[in-house]
């Protein structure tokens, strides 16, 4: 049963300083099964599980298991970039660094080395995988030789995406400009007249329609609510794949076939949900309601996702 794209929908929606006791288990699960399928040489299953277990309980170990079986599964680019994360997350690891020295030596020549620059922090993908889930100013990643398209995404609905031609030995730099919106305090939506007596400003005129706030909290509540549940169904997969794995039966199997198409499900839903409050954030009318909640006293409040759910923080 492989788990599509589940690793990257848990390292987006899980924000935590420290993980859990309940992230450790079911890292030390995850773990577990990356070794059962790196042993049945199934290599490119065993690196998901692998990859699944650092993102819950970031550690050396599972990340130098995920580059070697990347690099085992023919996945060069993937193993190299996991290599450089290696080097930045461990640099006081002799056997993070050794491996990294190792798949860097072997891969490097025949890969394009990316050097990412973005002016607000960003996450990276590629050919719509994910390259880069943390938010930062600068990464650096490996892409096969031929063309790609590299996007960098910001604040909800703010992308900029640059093409790569992919050279083997190559070396590639990108610079990523976040676009301008019409969020900053700063700027006047264009037929927006902003007085100076304190009142809040006028709304766009008519055809410049633009949305409340309201609905893109909603839609940020959906959105973290649909990724909670796509979590908890990941893990029951891993639950349901490891008693199917201790007894081998078809009603078993059937439920764990129904788990994983579950899971799908829902990481299209969360998916979907995601890029709907987007579009809703672009037309989004900010500045009115800001200048309405200063007009009324209002403090500022935010959806939050924290360790015990959803909820607003003012």
């Amino acid at each position: 049963m492989v788990i599509t794209s589940l690793a990257m929908m848990l390292s987006a929606s899980t924000v935590l300083a420290q993980p859990s006791e309940e992230d450790i288990g079911a890292a030390a699960e995850a773990f577990s099964h990356g070794q059962r399928a790196e042993l049945a040489h199934d290599y490119a299953r065993a690196a998901e599980f692998y990859e699944l277990a650092d993102d819950l309980a970031p550690r050396p170990e599972p990340l130098r298991s995920a580059a070697k079986n990347r690099l085992a599964a023919g996945e060069q680019a993937t193993a190299a970039t996991r290599a450089l994360e290696l080097q930045r997350r461990y640099p006081d690891s002799d056997a993070s660094r050794r491996l990294a020295a190792a798949i860097l030596d072997e891969t490097a020549a025949s890969l394009t080395r990316v050097r990412a620059r973005c002016d607000r922090p960003c996450v990276l993908s590629a050919d719509g995988q994910a390259i880069a889930d943390e938010r930062a100013l600068s990464h650096v990643f490996f892409l096969d030789p031929g063309e790609h398209a590299v996007v960098a995404s910001f604040e909800p609905g703010q992308q900029h995406t640059l093409p790569v031609e992919g050279t083997a030995g190559a070396d590639a730099e990108l610079r990523f400009v976040a676009p301008v919106t019409t969020s900053a305090d700063s700027e006047v939506v264009p037929g927006e007249v902003a007085p100076d007596d304190g009142r809040p400003a006028k709304p766009p005129p008519t055809g410049v329609r633009r949305l409340s706030p309201v609905y893109f909290a909603i839609g940020a509540v959906v959105t973290a609510g649909l990724g909670g549940a796509t979590i908890w169904s990941g893990l029951d997969v891993l639950d349901q794949d490891r008693i199917y794995n201790d007894e081998p039966t078809k009603a078993r199997y059937d439920q764990g076939r129904s788990a994983e198409r579950r899971t799908n499900l829902l990481i299209g839903f969360t998916a979907a949900a995601g890029v709907a409050t987007g579009v809703v954030a672009a037309f989004t009318y900010w500045k009115g309601a800001k200048s309405r909640r200063r007009a009324a006293g209002h403090r500022r409040y935010r959806v939050a996702v924290t360790a015990s759910g959803v909820g607003v923080r003012f």
